[in-house]
């Protein structure tokens, strides 16, 4: 009888491609929430939830799209640091042009440059010298004088009738100023601030003092360890300094400072019927009846990932037919499918 009604499943379900709003059983209104403090539309910073359901803790997972998901306490401040990002402003000076002439003394190196508007001399710290070992005069060259990068772009068209051996790429005489200030955006996570600059206390003092060249990208960490004392006290230090980051946490006994969410218990088998007609377009009772007289706390975990994997109707029914006769049958039977 109940191969019979396994059966059925796969005349009667095709998958519903549309994408349906998140939403978990029997949790309507704490879907909602959640979905608000995702989308960075709720005051609160922490996001304690409570629930015994691993399926539903899951679902959340899944849904959140967390930027970093943290599973044990060691490290936790790095790993916060690393996992925030900014995106920084800077205005560096650069300078290129004709190399007309290249003259050393014992503290630094001077190159003449010339493009089609002027000619003006740099000056390059000595400790960079091997960098122009391959760099002659006639070459194109570009140079950020105060970082120590040079970097040939390559032989000026001026040289074009010399005798080639290498196969110089040949460009034109550069039509701008030798000196001018050009503006570069990158995206750096605060642990590689705190590396650069020695502390975190030096990493608060360059944003504030560069405030309005850094922004700050939103950012969703995913606590699923149980916290310390010392880790809820990062956290909290974190929440209090940035309106970027948002912590969900899982399970955890914490004070009223932090949002706590408790998630209603649904049965296993109401459960999975809510999954089935998300990601199912015509399903019948008859056909949801077949599975949920046999539904329980140990298997329902195993239908929906098994729901979510399958990439048709027909697969679905392949899988389902399989785990059902693994449940009710001796092993020497699996192979008769």
């Amino acid at each position: 009888m109940l191969k019979n009604k396994i059966f059925c499943l796969n005349a009667l379900m095709l998958f519903n491609e549309k994408n349906k709003e998140w939403e978990m059983p029997g949790n309507h209104t704490q879907s909602k929430i959640i979905k608000r403090f995702m989308d960075f539309k709720c005051n609160s910073k922490v996001l304690n939830i409570q629930s015994d359901c691993l399926l539903f803790l899951n679902d959340i997972e899944e849904y959140g799209r967390f930027d970093n998901i943290i599973t044990s306490n060691i490290s936790i401040e790095d790993i916060i640091l690393q996992t925030i990002k900014v995106d920084v402003k800077s205005i560096k000076q650069c300078c290129e042009g004709e190399i007309t002439d290249i003259r050393s003394n014992d503290e630094y190196i001077e190159v003449d440059l010339m493009t089609t508007k002027e000619s003006r001399t740099i000056r390059l710290n000595k400790n960079i010298q091997y960098q122009l070992e391959n760099i002659f005069i006639g070459d194109i060259l570009y140079a950020e004088p105060t970082m120590g990068v040079v970097r040939k772009l390559g032989r000026s068209e001026n040289k074009r009738g010399e005798f080639d051996l290498e196969g110089c790429r040949y460009l034109p005489i550069p039509r701008t100023q030798v000196f001018r200030e050009k503006e570069k955006e990158i995206t750096v996570s605060l642990l590689e601030l705190k590396n650069s600059l020695g502390d975190i206390l030096q990493v608060e003092k360059y944003i504030n003092e560069n405030i309005q060249n850094i922004l700050f990208k939103d950012t969703s960490i995913l606590v699923k360890c149980k916290l310390t004392n010392e880790s809820t006290h990062i956290i909290d230090k974190f929440t209090k300094g940035l309106d970027c980051v948002k912590f969900v946490l899982f399970n955890q006994h914490l004070g009223k400072n932090f949002l706590s969410l408790k998630l209603l218990t649904v049965k296993p088998e109401e459960m999975f019927v809510f999954y089935a007609k998300e990601n199912v377009k015509k399903i019948t009772e008859e056909s949801l009846n077949a599975i949920k007289n046999i539904i329980d706390d140990k298997n329902v975990e195993k239908l929906h990932s098994l729901l979510k994997i399958s990439n048709d109707s027909e697969d679905f029914y392949k899988k389902i037919k399989l785990f059902f006769y693994f449940i009710f049958y001796p092993k020497n039977d699996y192979f008769m499918l």
